[in-house]
C-alpha cells in the first residue's frame, strides 16, 4: 500500500535540492514537499549550495514511522549534502 510521504524545509526558500530513490522532489511555496511511495526502504538525498553559516532544516513529518529531522549550518565552503534511509511500513 503507498503512503504520501512528506519532507519539509525550514526556512522555507532555503534552496535545498532533494531525491527519494529516483525522484526529485519538488517544493511548494510552503516549504513542503509530498511524494507517494510503496511500502519498503527508501533513501533521501539532499544537497545545498548556501552562504556559509547558513542555518537550515529538513525534515520527514509524515508517515510516522519515516519522522526524522536534520539541522546544518552551512560550512565555509558553502555546500552540504545529506542522505536519511527511511521505511515506509503497509
Amino acid at each position: 500500500m503507498a503512503k504520501e510521504v512528506i519532507v519539509k524545509r525550514v526556512p522555507k526558500d532555503v534552496g535545498v535540492q532533494a531525491r527519494i530513490d529516483d525522484r526529485a522532489l519538488t517544493f511548494g511555496p510552503d516549504g513542503t514537499a509530498r511524494i507517494t511511495l510503496d511500502a519498503g526502504i527508501h533513501m533521501l538525498v539532499y544537497f545545498l549550495v548556501a552562504a556559509p553559516g547558513t542555518e537550515f532544516t529538513i525534515a520527514i513529518t509524515a508517515p510516522p514511522e519515516a519522522t526524522w529531522s536534520r539541522s546544518h549550518r552551512v560550512p565555509s565552503d558553502g555546500i552540504t549534502i545529506g542522505t536519511k534511509k527511511f521505511k515506509v511500513n503497509q
